[in-house]
C-alpha cells in the first residue's frame, strides 16, 4: 500500500527509498536534453490539487529533494492521471522520480477517529539524466571558443555534471584527471597538459551517462604568445611549417593607414628607420622632401609625428608582423618583417585620396617591398576614382607589390551594421580596382573559417584575386585609443584579411629575394586553393607557395608593354605637374580650355588656395555662353570695388542668382573660398540640378558631388580651403570630364 508520512503542508518528510508503486509508470527513463517525460498513474493530484509537487531525489542523497509545483515552467501538463514535464537543468544526474500529494486520511487513536490532511509520497521510479554542455570559455580571454590547445585553461559550462569529479572525453581519449582543476554541478575547469589528435568533439561523463557532443578543434600550439591559439588565420594555414622556411626577414611592408603604435612591444626593433635622416634637427637630411621622416611620415599633419590616429593601423600591422615567441600577445604572419608606418587617416577614419597617392610614392621611393592598403570607398556606387591608378602603376613599375582590401559592403548597410558585399564588377571601388594590368596588385576579400565569403566582403572577378580569414582576427591594438585600454583585440573586415596576404607575400619574398613583385603575386594566386565562389579568388596555401617560389626562376620587374597614358600626353603640361600627377587630366583640360592657366614663371602651383573672386571668374569662364562684358549695374556689395577686374563677374553672378553674399550684406571677394561655398557657386553657375535633401544649406550640393564623383575625394572637409587643383577638378567634372 502507499506509504503515509505525517507532515505539515510546507514541510516534506522523507524516509528510506521504497519500491515503485505498480500503478505508476513513466517514460523515457533515461533523459536527454529537452526530452519530454510522461508520467501515468491512478491518482496524481490527491484531494488538494494545488498542493501537489513533483520531486527528484538524488541517488546519493535521497533526502536532498529538488521539487516543482504545478505552475513551474518545466511542467507542461498535470492531470489526475498524467504528468508531462521537461527535466529542469538542476535535475540530479541519477535518482528517483517522486510525486507528493495531499489526501484526507482517517486517523484513529484512543481518543477516537478524525480526518487529517496528510502527505502521500509516490515513488514513480528510478531515472538517469544526461549532462549537457552549453559553452566552452577560454579562461585567459573570457570569450567563447571552439578550440582546445595544450596548456591553455578552459571552462565548460552546462548542467547536470554532478558534484563528483568524473571524466572529460576528447574523442575517445579521456583527459587526465590531474588536468581537471575544478568540477561543480554546472562548471568544469580544466587545463590539458597533453597533445590530442583531431577529435569528434568534447563530452562530459556524469554518474549516469555522457553528455552531448560539443564540437571543438584541436589546435596545435602556434607559439608561446598567450593569444596565438586564438589566431585562426595562423592555425588554419600550417603557419608553423612555413616559419621553418621563412619568417619574412628583411622585407619592408608599408602600412598606409591610421598609424602604428611604434612603442608596442610586438614591433620592437622592426619599425622601419630612414638611415639618412637625423632625428629632430628640423632638416631634410636625405633630400627626399620630408623633414625628420625618421620612421615614416604623417600625411595628415604633414610631419614626422607618428602617434596613431586610431587603432586600425596598429591592428593591421600586428596581423602582418607582430613578434612571435616573445611570450606576449600574438604572433604575426611574417614575424621578422619590417613595418613602415605611413599615416593618411584621421581619427574618424577619413582619408584624402591625394594623401594616399603621395604615401604610395613615398613608400616606393623609400624602399618598401610591399604596400598594404586596408582601405576602400565608403560603399557608394561612385567609389571609383581613376586618380589612384597611376600611383599603383608607379609601384608596380618600381617592383613594389600593392595588396589592397576589397571593401566592406554598401554604404547604407554599413550604417545599419548589416552591410552586404558590393559586386565590384558592377560598381568598382578604389583603390582595389585601380589597375590596367592585373599584375599591378592583389585584391583581397574576406572569408569565414569555413571558406565562405563573409557577408560584408566585396567581390568581383575583375578586382579580387585572393581571400583570407577576415572574421574574428586576433591582433594588436593601440591601447590609448582602444575600448578598455587593451593592447590586443579581435577584429573583422577586409582590412584584416588583407594584411594576412601581405604577411604571406613577405614570407614568400624573403624565401627567394631575387623574385620580382609580379612573380610573388603570381605564385600566391597560382598556388592557392580554389573556393566555391570564384568572385572572391583563391585561398592562399603558404606551403605550396613557398615550394613554388623555390623552383621559380627570377625574372625582371614588371614593365608594362603598353603605356597607360597616350604618348602625346607624356610631356608635362606644367613643370610642377608631372604626367603621373593624380590631377593631370583635369589640369590639362583647364589649360587647353583656358579655364585655369599657369603663372608667369610657367608653374601651375596646384596647392595654392583660391579666393572667392578668383573662383567665381574661373567657374563663369568655364561656360562659353557667359558674357560679363555688358554688366554695368553695381554689385550692391559695400566691400566690392566696382572698378576692380572681378566686378563684372560679381555683377553677373548676383543678377542671375548665382551668388547672394553673406547675411551681413558683404561678399568678401578676397576671402579664400571653402569647399561648401565652391560647390554651391559652381553648381548654380553651371546649371547642374540638385535635390533638396534637407539639413545644412550645402547638403544638397555635397550629396550630389559625393554620389557622382565630382570631388577628387569624398573626404574633403567642407570647411577646408579650395586649392587650385581641386577647383579645376570640380569644374572639369561638372563639365563632363572623365
Amino acid at each position: 500500500m502507499t506509504q503515509i508520512l505525517l507532515c505539515t503542508f510546507l514541510g516534506v518528510l522523507v524516509g528510506y527509498p521504497i519500491p515503485t508503486h505498480a500503478a505508476y509508470s513513466f517514460s523515457p527513463t533515461i533523459w536527454q536534453e529537452n526530452n519530454e517525460v510522461r508520467v501515468n498513474g491512478a491518482d496524481l493530484e490527491g484531494d488538494y490539487p494545488s498542493e501537489r509537487i513533483l520531486c527528484f531525489a538524488p541517488e546519493a542523497d535521497p533526502d536532498d529533494l529538488k521539487c516543482f509545483r504545478p505552475d513551474s515552467k518545466s511542467i507542461k501538463q498535470w492531470t489526475r492521471t498524467t504528468i508531462v514535464f521537461t527535466p529542469a537543468a538542476n535535475t540530479p544526474p541519477v535518482g528517483f522520480l517522486k510525486v507528493f500529494i495531499m489526501e484526507d486520511t482517517d486517523v484513529c487513536t484512543n481518543g477516537g477517529c478524525q480526518v487529517l490532511k496528510q502527505q502521500t509520497e509516490i515513488v514513480i521510479g528510478a531515472y538517469k539524466a544526461h549532462p549537457y554542455i552549453v559553452d566552452i570559455i577560454d579562461r585567459e580571454t573570457g570569450v567563447k571558443t571552439g578550440n582546445i590547445t595544450r596548456e591553455k585553461t578552459y571552462e565548460i559550462r552546462g548542467f547536470r555534471f554532478g558534484d563528483d569529479v568524473r571524466d572529460i572525453y576528447l574523442g575517445i581519449r579521456k583527459i587526465a584527471r590531474e588536468d581537471i582543476i575544478s568540477w561543480t554541478y554546472s562548471t568544469i575547469v580544466f587545463r590539458p597538459s597533453q597533445e590530442y589528435e583531431v577529435s569528434d568533439g568534447l563530452r562530459v561523463q556524469n554518474a549516469a551517462a555522457k553528455s552531448n557532443i560539443f564540437t571543438v578543434n584541436i589546435v596545435d600550439t602556434i607559439s608561446n604568445d598567450p593569444y596565438s591559439h586564438l589566431q585562426f588565420h595562423l592555425s588554419d594555414m600550417r603557419i608553423t611549417d612555413a616559419w621553418k622556411q621563412s619568417q619574412g626577414k628583411g622585407i619592408i611592408v608599408a602600412v598606409i593607414d591610421s598609424g602604428v603604435d611604434t612603442n608596442h612591444e610586438e614591433f620592437r626593433g622592426r619599425i622601419w628607420g630612414n638611415p639618412d635622416e637625423v632625428r629632430g634637427n628640423g632638416r631634410d637630411d636625405d633630400g627626399n622632401g620630408y623633414k625628420d621622416d625618421v620612421d615614416g611620415w604623417n600625411f595628415v599633419s604633414d610631419s614626422g609625428e607618428l602617434t596613431p590616429m586610431s587603432s586600425h593601423g596598429t591592428a593591421v600591422a600586428g596581423v602582418i608582423a607582430a613578434g612571435k615567441n616573445n611570450a606576449v600577445g600574438v604572433a604575426g604572419v611574417a614575424p621578422e618583417a619590417i613595418i613602415m608606418p605611413l599615416i593618411v587617416s584621421n581619427a574618424n577614419g577619413r582619408i584624402v585620396g591625394e594623401d594616399v597617392i603621395e604615401a604610395i610614392h613615398y613608400a616606393v621611393d623609400n624602399g618598401a617591398n610591399i604596400i598594404n592598403l586596408s582601405m576602400g570607398g565608403p560603399g557608394f556606387t561612385t567609389d571609383f576614382n581613376p586618380a589612384f591608378t597611376s600611383s599603383i602603376q608607379y609601384a608596380a613599375e618600381h617592383n613594389t607589390l600593392v595588396v589592397i582590401a576589397a571593401g566592406n559592403g554598401d554604404i547604407l548597410g554599413q550604417q545599419e551594421g548589416n552591410a552586404q558585399g558590393v559586386d565590384l564588377d558592377q560598381n568598382p571601388k578604389s583603390p582595389v580596382c585601380n589597375r590596367n594590368d592585373n599584375r599591378w596588385s592583389i585584391g583581397v576579400a574576406s572569408i569565414s573559417r569555413e571558406g565562405e565569403k563573409s557577408r560584408f566582403s566585396d567581390f568581383g572577378l575583375k578586382c579580387i584575386d585572393l581571400a583570407a580569414l577576415g572574421e574574428g582576427v586576433v591582433t594588436t591594438s593601440f591601447y590609448a585609443l582602444s575600448e578598455g585600454g587593451v593592447s590586443y583585440a579581435s577584429v573583422s573586415g577586409t582590412s584584416f584579411s588583407t594584411p594576412v596576404v601581405s604577411g604571406l607575400a613577405a614570407l614568400v619574398w624573403a624565401s627567394k629575394p631575387g623574385l620580382a613583385a609580379w612573380q610573388i603575386r603570381d605564385i600566391l594566386i597560382r598556388s592557392g586553393d580554389p573556393l566555391n565562389d570564384p568572385t572572391i579568388g583563391r585561398k592562399p596555401d603558404i606551403i605550396a607557395a613557398l615550394t613554388e617560389a623555390g623552383r621559380t626562376a627570377a625574372k625582371p620587374p614588371l614593365k608594362p608593354a603598353t603605356p597607360t597614358i597616350p604618348p602625346e600626353t607624356h610631356d608635362a603640361i606644367f613643370p610642377d605637374i608631372p604626367s603621373l600627377h593624380p590631377y593631370e587630366s583635369a589640369i590639362r583640360w583647364g589649360k587647353e580650355t583656358r579655364v585655369l592657366q599657369g603663372y608667369p614663371d610657367g608653374t601651375f602651383r596646384p596647392d595654392r588656395t583660391v579666393n572667392r573672386a578668383e573662383f567665381l571668374k574661373i567657374v563663369l569662364e568655364a561656360d562659353p555662353s557667359v558674357d560679363v562684358s555688358g554688366e554695368t549695374k553695381e554689385t550692391g556689395f559695400p566691400d566690392v570695388d566696382e572698378s576692380a577686374w572681378y566686378a563684372p563677374y560679381i555683377r553677373y553672378a548676383r543678377r542671375t542668382g548665382i551668388i547672394e553674399g553673406y547675411p551681413d550684406g558683404y561678399f568678401r571677394p578676397e576671402q579664400t573660398v571653402n569647399v561648401a561655398e565652391a560647390l554651391k557657386i559652381s553648381y548654380r553657375a553651371l546649371g547642374v540640378s540638385t535635390i533638396d535633401t534637407g539639413g545644412e544649406w550645402y547638403r544638397r550640393y555635397l550629396t550630389h558631388a559625393q554620389y557622382n564623383g565630382i570631388l577628387f575625394s569624398n573626404d574633403l572637409n567642407i570647411a577646408s580651403n579650395m586649392q587650385r587643383k581641386d577647383v579645376v577638378w570640380v569644374v572639369w567634372k561638372l563639365m563632363g570630364g572623365k
